[in-house]
């Protein structure tokens, strides 16, 4: 559901969900990486109906939460 939005929400450059392959206690399960023409594109992206509307869904299956933005 997350990577469907690459394809609906305007400003995405790449939106990708991984998951661990290392299995340790310090790795986590699950990645989003995501890319955005700009920071405007990302506010766009945070706020747009669409990613709003899974919100519930990755909030019921997250137990822990890591952010990190930062522009090139």
């Amino acid at each position: 559901m997350l990577e469907n939005l690459a394809t609906i929400i305007p400003g995405i450059i790449t939106l990708e969900v991984g998951i661990d392959i290392s299995l340790t206690e310090m790795s986590g399960d699950i990645v989003l990486y995501s890319e955005f023409e700009s920071k405007d594109a990302l506010d766009n992206y945070q706020l747009h109906p669409e990613h709003k509307k899974i919100m519930p869904l990755i909030l019921e299956a997250r137990q822990e939460r890591r952010i990190v933005d930062y522009v090139v």
